[in-house]
């Protein structure tokens, strides 16, 4: 309890400072080289009523995510996670629920490093999977997803071809209960998939040989859902690179979103860093 005080009163102090510096940043946490696709809730929302019909990626890619028909828009939310916004979709059966579609070329295929963050949580359980994240639409051999499985016990990302890789499964400490604020960090060297998930201060994670099966990137992604699995929860923000990232960036895209987003990393993170990589607060006990 002592160290999220402490982080939290800092945040404070981070906002204060820094808070203009975040808004101009062309990256989250400052970091942007090979940044694919930046979405977050507070920016680049098209809405009518509270109905979303565009969702503006922030990268300089301009792959935005857009939704034309009315009764799949997913819904804007003014106040969620720490005060910020968030982007809900609803479902309540596999193939009904709300998503957004972006254009093709987010670059993803066999040959693909990548690093992906996903601020997130559920609110109910769909079914057996719910895929929140796609980059493939069609379902079809080759298409690699997230999402969650196991009817909620389970973060996964898996690939038609290649199979699955778990987080949480079996760690009840871990469970996304429904309302539980994740972030989920996956990297991916060419080979080897390392997906973590930090839940209310404490996290899991699972290393594993998975490839990328194909052209993922030749096809449009949809976030809220795939083809055949929906997801019902919020989305507040999606950071997508097309390489790995090194352990310092990663601490820094990690830093920025826990600490917009009022969260507090494991305490295997010691250092909460700015968008500089200099450390806000770190952790001496």
């Amino acid at each position: 309890m002592e160290r999220a005080v402490k982080v939290f009163c800092h945040f404070f102090l981070w906002l204060l400072i820094t808070h203009s510096l975040l808004i101009q940043a062309a990256g989250p946490g400052g970091v942007e080289t090979n940044l694919q696709l930046w979405l977050k809730a507070d920016a680049g929302i098209t809405e009518s009523g509270g109905s979303i019909s565009s969702w503006a990626d922030q990268s300089p890619n301009a792959k935005n995510g857009t939704q034309a028909s009315s009764t799949e828009q997913p819904t804007f939310i003014s106040n969620k996670m720490n005060f910020n916004p968030s982007v809900e979709f609803n479902a309540t059966t596999q193939t009904d629920g709300d998503y957004l579609e972006g254009p093709d070329g987010l670059g993803v295929d066999d040959t693909t490093t990548l690093t992906t963050f996903f601020v997130m949580q559920q609110d109910n359980v769909v079914d057996s999977v719910d895929d929140f994240f796609t980059f493939a639409t069609d379902d079809a051999s080759g298409d690699h997803r997230f999402g969650i499985f196991n009817s909620g016990t389970s973060i996964v990302i898996r690939d038609s071809t290649f199979g699955w890789v778990f987080v949480a499964d079996g760690l009840s400490v871990n469970i996304p209960t429904a309302g539980a604020p994740m972030l989920l960090t996956s990297y991916y060297d060419g080979a080897t998939y390392t997906f973590t998930e930090s839940v209310s201060n404490v996290s899991a994670s699972d290393t594993e040989t998975l490839g990328i099966d194909g052209d993922n990137g030749a096809s449009a992604y949809r976030i809220g859902r795939d083809a055949n699995d929906s997801f019902d929860g919020d989305i507040m923000e999606v950071a997508i690179f097309e390489r790995t990232l090194p352990a310092n960036e990663i601490n820094q895209v990690q830093s920025y979103l826990a600490l917009k987003y009022g969260m507090t990393l494991p305490t295997s993170v010691t250092n909460y860093v700015n968008s500089g990589g200099s450390n806000i607060w770190t952790d001496t006990t």
